[in-house]
């Protein structure tokens, strides 16, 4: 009876405990999804509204005299740093009606549905750009083509802080938002966001180049966020044309040595009392070719390191300064050069003026026999043409002359715009050639004539912004590459080193699956180097035209 009193006391002991513990379990929940809410009404959820940035309300202006519909000032971020971070758009009139209804009519091929869309950037010297107004564009409008044309942050570009928020990789995080933008806003822009070609020259060159080996690269996402690009969508584009692209930054000083290891002076621009330009020499001291030698050598070592390969897969070394097959590559991309331009410039009725070439090329040896050229045996005046030329002693001699002291690049008192585009917040400028910055502090100078131990002092002050993120050769690796590449410098092009375009079409076609159209044109300035105006718009065609 004892034992039948006591149980059913512990069950209502714990059925009252239990019913105690529920009540407060639920007041604790109810508590913590009122701290929640409360929380959730002071902070944004992950998710970005990006509805602002919405171009379904877009009013286009026609353009009559240029042939378009124009959109311009339009902000491509959410949380624009710079009054530089707007676009302009452009497209064929065309293709739209005054209601913003896309049309079925063709151009060049091309409908609003399909066209390709030209993101040309005009960025220069690293510094911030400005979009393009409407008769910039009209070529490519004319061709069926739909523009858009972004400012974008550099160098140069400071706050209202007076702090400088342009450096290192925000000109080319800028050109991915601008991708993400189109690709956001593909229902309401023509052309075909699939089909999107970067274009750009110099500094722009390069950027076009990261644009295109950079796609959706991780590396990039915390510098997108901070200003609000639409990260719903991809940065990765289509095809890029780069014109004499300044690229690899951190190995353009051991790459310019090692192709002007031959010449022991260089050209020197000054201005007479007259004001006349006239050129003088300028000499190597003994510091100079040492260091010359070093950083030539370094060069070796990254060829060599690196295992570039050919378009036929053969390997391209260097065994020493002037022997090896990369050595052979480099003099043969010279004669192809040569070759196109004696093609493209001397025929005439499609025949080619052989006494023509034979005039030009007496005047290239007239200090000595150096290119020969042979025509096809069968036909003289044949199409054909095959240029050898002797040696890189002789190119640099007679056609592109060194025009710099050594270093060429991120001297001592940082002249090039590089050395200010990895300037800290305040302005202050930096070095960052890790291999110049490591042989002058190595103390193996000193001693020699023109040397200055003050130098090693003065390269102990490195960067600290990450150089590889405007390397497109470095990014390579973890991004989605464009599938087109279209690499152009001219031969008189004096602003860089020569071979860093060749090598950086040889890494993108060792390293990713994409098509790379990689020349040196002939007598061509830095610039759009082009020795027929219509190569591009065909090179365009031909990849935005596949079926």
């Amino acid at each position: 009876k004892v034992h039948k009193f006591i149980l059913p006391s512990v069950q209502l002991a714990l059925a009252i405990c239990e019913r105690f513990i529920c009540a407060f379990i639920a007041l604790l929940m109810l508590f913590s999804l009122s701290i929640t809410a409360l929380a959730s009404s002071e902070e944004p959820s992950g998710e970005v509204d990006y509805t602002t940035l919405s171009l379904a309300s877009a009013e286009w202006t026609l353009d009559e005299q240029n042939g378009l519909w124009a959109l311009t000032g339009i902000s491509y971020c959410l949380y624009p740093t710079s009054d530089v971070q707007y676009l302009n758009i452009f497209v064929p009139a065309d293709y739209m009606t005054e209601d913003g209804q896309f049309t079925e009519n063709v151009v060049n091929g091309y409908t609003a549905e399909t066209a390709p869309i030209i993101l040309a950037n005009d960025i220069g010297g690293y510094a911030q750009s400005t979009p393009t107004s409407a008769s910039g564009v009209k070529e490519y409008i004319s061709r069926g083509y739909v523009v858009v044309s972004p400012g974008t942050r550099g160098r140069d570009t400071v706050n209202e802080d007076g702090e400088y928020i342009g450096t290192g990789c925000a000109a080319l995080v800028d050109l991915k938002a601008v991708v993400r933008f189109i690709k956001y806003n593909d229902a309401y822009i023509a052309g075909d966001a699939g089909r999107i070609v970067s274009v750009g020259k110099s500094a722009g060159g390069a950027m076009s180049a990261l644009l295109g080996t950079t796609g959706n690269n991780a590396a990039y996402t915390s510098y997108l966020e901070e200003i609000g690009a639409i990260m719903t969508e991809t940065d990765d584009i289509y095809a890029a044309q780069c014109y004499c692209p300044i690229t690899d930054l951190d190995h353009e000083n051991i790459s310019y040595e090692w192709f002007y290891h031959d010449s022991l002076s260089y050209a020197t621009e000054i201005s007479s009392p007259a004001a006349d330009t006239s050129v003088i020499a300028g000499y190597l001291n003994e510091y100079q070719q040492a260091l010359s030698d070093d950083l030539a050598e370094m060069f070796v070592e990254y060829v060599n390191d690196f295992g570039f390969v050919d378009e036929s897969g053969a390997e391209l070394t260097l065994d020493g300064l002037r022997e090896g097959t990369y050595y052979e590559y480099v003099l043969s991309k010279l004669e192809s050069s040569l070759e196109d331009y004696l093609l493209e410039t001397y025929t005439v009725d499609g025949i080619l003026d052989t006494d023509a070439v034979d005039s030009y090329i007496a005047e290239l040896n007239a200090e000595g026999e150096w290119v020969t050229v042979e025509y096809a045996e069968d036909d003289a005046a044949s199409n054909s043409v095959k240029v050898t030329m002797a040696s890189l002693a002789d190119y640099t001699a007679v056609v592109k002359t060194r025009v710099a002291a050594v270093p060429a690049f991120d001297d001592s008192t940082y002249s090039d715009a590089c050395g200010a585009l990895f300037a800290s917040i305040d302005g202050t400028l930096t070095h960052y050639d890790a291999n110049l910055a490591g042989l002058i502090t190595s103390g193996k100078y000193e001693g020699l004539e023109g040397y200055d131990s003050a130098l090693a002092e003065n390269y102990e002050n490195f960067t600290e912004l990450d150089v590889d993120l405007v390397n497109p050769i470095t990014m390579l690796e973890g991004s989605d590459v464009a599938s087109y590449f279209r690499i152009r410098t001219g031969t008189d092009d004096f602003a860089s080193s020569f071979v860093e375009a060749l090598n950086l079409a040889l890494a993108i076609e060792n390293i990713s699956d994409a098509e790379v159209d990689q020349a040196y044109a002939w007598g061509q300035p830095h610039g759009e180097a082009e020795i027929n105006g219509e190569d591009l718009y065909d090179w365009i065609d031909q990849i935005c035209q596949l079926g």
